[in-house]
Parts: C-alpha cells; sequence; structure tokens
C-alpha cells in the first residue's frame, strides 16, 4: 500500500510548544501545533530563523471566545 505520510514525529519545539510533524514523500513537512499550522518545503527548514522554508504558510489559528467553555 502506498502512503503520503512517510513519518510521524510529535516533539516539542522552544518557540512553538508541542507540535506534531508529518513528513511526505516529497520531502515536505507539515507542522501542527496547538496554535498554529505550517507548511515548509523540509524538515531543516522547519528550524530556519529567517524562515526561508516555508512554502505556503505559517498561521496562527484562533478560536472564538464564544466557542471557549
Amino acid at each position: 500500500m502506498d502512503t503520503i505520510i512517510d513519518l510521524q514525529e510529535n516533539l516539542s519545539l522552544p518557540p512553538r510548544g508541542n507540535v506534531t510533524l508529518l513528513h511526505f514523500h516529497q520531502g515536505m513537512v507539515l507542522l501542527v501545533g496547538e496554535d498554529a499550522v505550517g507548511l515548509y518545503r523540509d524538515r531543516v527548514a522547519i528550524d530556519d530563523p529567517l524562515a526561508n522554508g516555508v512554502t505556503v504558510s505559517y498561521t496562527h489559528l484562533t478560536l472564538p471566545t464564544s466557542d471557549l467553555v
């Protein structure tokens, strides 16, 4: 069976907290954090302080206050 995701990592990145990294066979990495998501060209680009590797975007997620319990 062919899979799209090659590897999944669950780790803590100091500036972002706990994150999940989904590594795709094509080399791109999707970062899913507690409050943001980002798509990067490769794993090395995630640690790039200039964000040269951001392929699509890094977006903070916000919930409307009415959704909080």
